[in-house]
């Protein structure tokens, strides 16, 4: 009987130091902010996001043509989700497709280069957005 405790003393012994090395490991790995990206492009993956959680930003790199997105749940823009501040669009991009902003409240900032020469419906009255600063960036 007395092997039979030692045994279980053992187990638990070893399931605890196994634990705390777990905990130590987790401990250890720098937890920074979520960085979520995907395409986003009319053309497959000609155009990319990319949004950091840490400081709100949502960037759009690439060339060609944005997807054209609606407001309804199922075909929103994947960023509509996330609490986006602010908005920088690379030169390259020629357009910004329909509702790609919609219901993103949190939106103060939109950097828009010469490249882009049309807007798609429902992003000159963002739905929900107020006192959103358009900056032209030029080349």
């Amino acid at each position: 009987m007395n092997n039979g405790i030692n045994q279980l003393t053992m187990k638990t012994i070893n399931f605890k130091s196994l634990l705390a090395s777990l905990v130590a490991v987790l401990v250890s790995v720098n937890v920074s902010a979520d960085v979520l990206s995907g395409s986003c492009g009319a053309e497959g993956d000609n155009l990319l996001w990319k949004y950091d959680s840490e400081t709100g930003e949502l960037s759009i790199t690439g060339e060609g043509k944005m997807n054209a997105y609606n407001s309804g749940e199922k075909y929103r823009a994947p960023w509509c989700s996330y609490n986006i501040q602010c908005v920088s669009i690379s030169e390259g991009v020629t357009t910004i497709g329909n509702c790609a902003f919609y219901s993103c409240a949190g939106l103060t900032s939109i950097s828009i280069p010469e490249s882009v020469t049309s807007m798609g419906e429902y992003n000159q009255e963002i739905k929900g957005v107020t006192n959103v600063e358009v900056i032209p960036v030029s080349a």
